[in-house]
């Protein structure tokens, strides 16, 4: 699985690398990123009132990760090629300048608690019964993982970018990628957080009812 994810996500890097999609395109795949992500989480809301794991539950979870990383590569691609003057994605623009840039104490305070949150998401330990959900479960953990190295390469690639291609000064760039690159990764890991808690929702479930659910 591990082999097949990694040419997945390298094939996904290299059509975002490719074909770039303009700011208004990305902003409405985000806002569809969010839909997908609640939906999930209703789907699993759906699961638990019915007392039933269903099969497409695994499949949209597999979806849901692999479309969020390659909508989350194309805009790191935008954040990190980003200089003054350009055209923002409206998307990371409005909540770089309202969360990061107008209020930086609430920005990063944002961005630090949904940090952490992916952390433990990735590092907690969970008895999961249903080999498919499982499976789905490691490749979110591995989203997230992609998504954390994205954000460290928007950053400082972007700045060595700003540096070399805009004429900036070290601080001068850094300052400028930096919060729209913590905007971009705390946007993407808050749809994250919609589906971890709709399949943390069905572990507990699971962990103090072994026989609540009928696994079809």
């Amino acid at each position: 699985m591990k082999n097949n994810l990694i040419v997945v996500v390298s094939l996904l890097f290299a059509i975002a690398l490719v074909v770039p999609l303009p700011p208004l395109a990305l902003t409405i795949l985000f806002y569809a990123d969010s839909t997908f992500a609640v939906s999930i989480l209703m789907v699993c809301v759906f699961s638990l009132a019915k007392k039933r794991i269903y099969k497409v539950m695994t499949s949209l979870i597999v979806c849901f990760s692999l479309y969020t990383v390659y909508l989350d590569i194309t805009t790191a691609r935008f954040v990190m090629t980003m200089k003054e003057g350009q055209e923002p994605i409206a998307f990371v623009a409005d909540f770089a300048q309202s969360g990061f840039i107008n209020f930086p104490h609430a920005g990063y305070i944002l961005f630090a608690i949904f940090i952490l949150l992916s952390v433990i998401t990735m590092i907690k330990k969970s008895n999961v019964v249903d080999e498919r959900l499982e499976k789905a479960l490691k490749l979110v953990r591995a989203a997230i993982e992609i998504i954390f190295i994205m954000f460290l390469v928007s950053v400082f690639a972007g700045t060595l970018f700003g540096v070399v291609k805009g004429g900036l000064g070290f601080k001068e760039s850094f300052l400028l990628h930096l919060p729209f690159a913590c905007a971009q990764i705390t946007l993407f890991m808050v749809n994250f957080c919609f589906v971890g808690v709709g399949l943390n929702s069905i572990f507990f479930a699971k962990n103090y009812k072994t026989d609540y659910f009928q696994n079809k």
